[in-house]
């Protein structure tokens, strides 16, 4: 049997594999993240197992997770007889799969979790011999679709629901970029999340993601999503530093309880769909990965500089973000003169891993500098935990004026 199983996966992969960029059989489904477009989630919570020892690259791995993850999506089958998974839940309606219809991956159902195994296991010459009802229905759900594909590189892995994976629970999970997940305490829920760390905050942690990393939300207290990252985002940034997350996007694949048509087919399943950064915010999505593919780089402070001034036009006006490892609990802009001494300065309370320059006042910067001449220099310095009481400095430009 397992010989069996085996030739299925590769030949899955032989015909099914995609990539980013590549073109796929399936509509353009460019904006999918509305919330009635995502899933209920009430799988209960994994038991804790202990963690595969690496046995590939992470190159290899994150590849071998996202080639099974199409493969599950791209299992073919039918149904012998008509059956309806839907529920009275607005998220999980018109859940039909019919006879003489050709489905690829396995239908949508949150009682039994299945394997690439087990699902095969009761396919008759690609006919679905399973159970017909929501109790006994062998299939997936969002998030058991992406821990199966996760078990391609740990098969004992322990976030297996949208609950287990929040960062730094303890399941395996840990988070994609700096934002404040703490903030939602004992809830299971990331709404808080996003709301406090903030838009450009969550758009740099989003820039961050990889290939097989995840994005999850969970809205409400049985009511969730997640996705598969198939490859690096495309970020886009404003003059001024800033991401433009109506034009930035994510690359990825999921399972979700909507039903649609594909050329010769249908699916629950969605390959290499898109989900721009302004939706993945406006939805209460957070960036996770698996916890052997964290770095820690809290510990340090690191700095990220974009869209900074150009010294040849300063102080016509102030653009610039500033993104840390660690938050940013002070910002301050200063300007010295040519001996150094401090002209003018501005501190703002942040408390946030992203500093905007321009949110500091232009007008009572230029009004400080006002007729002066001669060489001047501009100072942007932050106060983290690490720095404790003391300003740290990030970045300076020389300006004549």
């Amino acid at each position: 049997m397992k010989k069996i199983l085996l030739v299925l996966f590769a030949m899955l992969l032989a015909f099914s594999f995609t990539a980013c960029d590549s073109n796929v059989d399936q509509p353009d489904v460019t904006d999918t993240t509305d919330a009635g477009e995502q899933t209920e989630d009430t799988t209960e919570e994994a038991k804790e197992t202990e963690p595969a020892a690496p046995k590939m690259s992470e190159e290899e791995a994150r590849q071998a997770i996202y080639d099974k993850m199409v493969a599950l999506a791209n299992m073919e089958w039918t149904p012998k007889v008509d059956f309806d998974l839907s529920t009275s839940s607005k998220y999980l309606q018109n859940i039909t799969y019919k006879v003489g219809t050709t489905y690829r991956g396995a239908p949508y159902t949150n009682e039994i979790d299945a394997t690439m195994e087990s699902f095969a296991a009761i396919l008759d010459n690609g006919v679905y011999m399973g159970g017909l009802t929501r109790e006994d229905a062998v299939g997936f759900d969002c998030s058991s679709a992406v821990a199966d594909a996760w078990r391609a590189y740990n098969p004992d892995i322990r976030c297996t629901t949208t609950k287990t994976m929040f960062p730094r629970q303890g399941y395996g999970c840990e988070a994609v970029g700096f934002y404040d997940h703490s903030v939602r305490g004992t809830t299971i829920l990331t709404t808080e999340i996003t709301k406090v760390s903030t838009e450009q905050t969550m758009y740099e942690a989003y820039a961050l993601l990889k290939k097989s990393d995840a994005v999850m939300c969970r809205w409400a207290s049985e009511a969730a999503h997640v996705r598969l990252v198939s490859c690096e985002p495309v970020v886009v940034r404003n003059p001024d530093g800033t991401i433009d997350g109506k034009q930035s996007y994510i690359t990825y694949c999921d399972q979700t309880s909507t039903i649609r048509d594909f050329k010769g087919y249908k699916s629950n399943w969605q390959i290499d769909a898109k989900a721009y950064f302004n939706k993945l915010f406006e939805n209460w999505y957070i960036p996770i990965c698996l916890e052997d593919f964290y770095v820690n780089r809290t510990q340090e402070m690191l700095f990220t500089i974009n869209g900074m001034n150009d010294p040849n036009n300063f102080p016509a006006r102030l653009t610039g973000q500033i993104t840390c490892s660690q938050k940013i609990m002070e910002g301050k802009v200063a300007v010295l003169d040519a001996n150094g001494n401090e002209m003018y300065s501005e501190v703002k309370e942040l408390k946030n891993y992203c500093m905007q320059i321009g949110s500091f006042s232009l007008v009572n910067l230029r009004s400080a500098v006002g007729k002066n001449t001669g060489k001047m220099t501009f100072v942007v310095s932050v106060k983290t935990p690490s720095t404790k009481d003391a300003f740290h400095e990030v970045t300076r430009f020389d300006f004549t004026k």
